[in-house]
């Protein structure tokens, strides 16, 4: 997930993510974050659906994890 993120900023940002590293504090504007929904989308093989389209789901690596947990189901 994290690899995701890094093709959306900077090299330096990028060396600098962790798990919790709050996603919003990157920088990205909002068509940024809409191409990486998109990516996070196609490269986990997930849809988020209208209503966790937010930026508290967005927030980090750690809470985007859990979502696409919850989205997949058991197994």
């Amino acid at each position: 997930m994290l690899d995701i993120a890094a093709r959306h900023v900077d090299a330096e940002r990028a060396s600098a993510m962790g798990p919790d590293t709050d996603l919003s504090a990157l920088g990205l504007a909002s068509l940024e974050m809409v191409g990486f929904i998109l990516d996070l989308e196609r490269g986990l093989a997930v849809q988020f659906p209208a209503d966790l389209i937010d930026p508290a789901t967005f927030r980090d690596a750690r809470t985007i994890a859990g979502h696409v947990r919850a989205l997949r189901g058991p197994g």
